[in-house]
């Protein structure tokens, strides 16, 4: 929805600045910040990145979501300045790394240039014009049971309760509203998806290839695999185009024989996924909730729901039926849980794994013994984790591998994967492990390791980003800014967005801890 608001705010900006060619999308965010506000570790994406960038994930820089987390970050110019710490994993506009954070940057650039919040401009420049009277911003939602009444006074859902409070873990994401934080009564979806396909708007334009298999359908284990036979069309019976990308919050895919432009995602209990194929004149937008925010099933709901939908419009013949919908998702219960060994933690091991660690952009997890439980926890941010020690497969005498159980805040929507455990071994949910290879499937897990004598010791850990290493002992406010040359040579092909070499060695030991 923020992408959305963007070619109205860029005509009022068009008009404060008597600019009729000023671009918000394309024009560098040095150019509209500052030399001093914004910046990367290397030249050339400080110099071009654009909110186009930011908003189709086309920076390379490493994913960083977890750092909504860290209760350190008060404002979204801290939220900033820490995105120049990091790596990048892969090239400037030549790959596809989704990392919500970064649309908190275009967010904060749109907030500078109109001297309003993004509830503000949101409801100026969108909201109002399409007659959305009911949304509001994550910040606005502070009293308990609002987004509730919100929901009971559209007429399109009646008058029933809707079980909806904010959780402390919501509170903390306040300063990313821009990467989903808006709450809209159901009403008011309807007016922002007509807005999609009235006859004179279009706002869909993904980036060239190679962003193909982007957001594509993608069935997983809660779904039966005919599924994909029935939804996905054959490459062969397409027109000539590229058929996946992504720009702008939508991906564009085909569904059957019409270009579809699509969006989805979960925050906690809500579900969202919204399709709008344009020539057609149609949008459908699916909001779904099974009441239990850890269920691996609700993604693969919404799916189903929201293309039982559109086939219904389209007057196609659905692979969904009466006879079939209750098949279509399989009963995840019904798989054998998992065993594997659990590791006893000397006191040599202990040492080890218990202390503090760092990276310059994630901040400090503080690993401790719980002399209770006789496990450690792990602390970050808001976040306090309790870390079962098990012995995979590969694993060596100077690796550790966790699973983790939440223990606050309350409301977090991922299921521990620990069922239970004793002095010999720890039983895992079904899913939590690859069972051929041995390795985890579930982001709750959690690797220390030391690559030898005289190395750091470090963690690794999907629930913080599977590509950040905390190192131990990193204290992050030792962190220095590198200074880079002044000018940096342009390649005349693609821009590869590398360090200098003459900027290497000042960041080189910020370059082998960060993302």
């Amino acid at each position: 929805m923020f992408s959305t608001a963007l070619p109205f705010v860029q005509k009022q900006l068009q008009a404060d600045r008597n600019d009729p060619n000023f671009d918000l999308l394309t024009t560098p965010i040095k150019q509209l910040l500052g030399d001093s506000d914004f910046w990367f570790l290397d030249h050339v994406r400080t110099d071009e990145v654009t909110i186009e960038d930011l908003t189709s994930h086309t920076t390379g820089l490493s994913r960083h979501d977890a750092l909504s987390l860290w209760s350190g970050i008060k404002t979204k110019a801290e939220l900033a300045e820490l995105t120049g710490r990091f790596n990048a994993t892969g090239t400037f506009r030549g790959s596809f790394i989704y990392n919500n954070l970064v649309w908190t940057i275009a967010d904060l650039t749109v907030e500078r240039l109109t001297g309003m919040n993004f509830t503000a401009y949101m409801r100026k420049f969108l909201w109002q014009p399409l007659g959305m009277n009911g949304a509001v911003g994550s910040s606005e939602v502070d009293a308990r049971g609002l987004v509730a009444k919100l929901f009971r006074s559209s007429k399109h859902f009646g008058s029933g309760p809707v079980p909806f409070e904010r959780t402390d873990l919501e509170r903390t994401l306040d300063i990313v509203e821009a990467a989903g934080g808006i709450y809209a009564p159901l009403g008011d979806m309807v007016k922002y998806m007509q807005h999609h396909t009235a006859a004179n708007y279009s706002s869909f334009l993904p980036p060239p290839p190679p962003f193909k298999s982007v957001n594509g359908f993608n069935a997983g284990p809660a779904f039966d695999p005919r599924l994909l036979n029935y939804s996905n069309v054959r490459l062969a019976d397409l027109p000539d185009i590229d058929t996946e990308s992504y720009g702008h919050g939508w991906s564009r895919q085909w569904y059957r024989d019409s270009l579809s432009y699509e969006h989805s995602g979960s925050v906690f209990d809500a579900n969202c996924h919204l399709r709008v194929l344009p020539k057609r004149r149609l949008s459908v937008f699916a909001h779904t909730s099974l009441g239990r925010s850890d269920s691996p099933s609700q993604s693969a709901y919404a799916n189903i729901v929201s293309q039982y939908i559109t086939d219904l419009l389209l007057q196609n013949s659905s692979y969904v039926t009466q006879e079939n919908v209750c098949s279509l998702l399989r009963d995840n219960s019904a798989e054998p849980p998992i065993v594997v060994p659990r590791r006893l933690l000397s006191q040599a091991d202990l040492q080890t794994c218990v202390g503090s660690f760092g990276n310059y952009g994630f901040g400090t997890v503080s690993v401790s013994e719980n002399s209770t439980s006789g496990l450690l926890n792990a602390a970050y941010g808001s976040v306090l984790y309790e870390l079962t020690p098990v012995r995979l497969a590969g694993d060596t005498e100077s690796q550790y591998s966790f699973f983790l159980a939440i223990l606050r805040p309350g409301g977090f929507p991922l299921p521990p994967p620990v069922l239970g455990s004793n002095a010999s071994h720890v039983t895992l949910q079904p899913g939590s492990l690859n069972p051929q290879l041995g390795q985890p499937l579930t982001p709750l897990f959690l690797r220390i390791s030391s690559a030898g004598q005289g190395q750091p010791v470090v963690i690794n850990s999907p629930a913080f980003e599977a590509t950040a290493r905390l190192e131990k002992g990193l204290q992050p406010d030792s962190w220095r800014r590198p200074v880079l040359c002044p000018v940096e040579p342009k390649a005349a092909g693609a821009v590869t967005g590398t360090l200098l070499a003459t900027a290497a060695a000042a960041v080189a030991a910020t370059a082998a801890f960060s993302g």
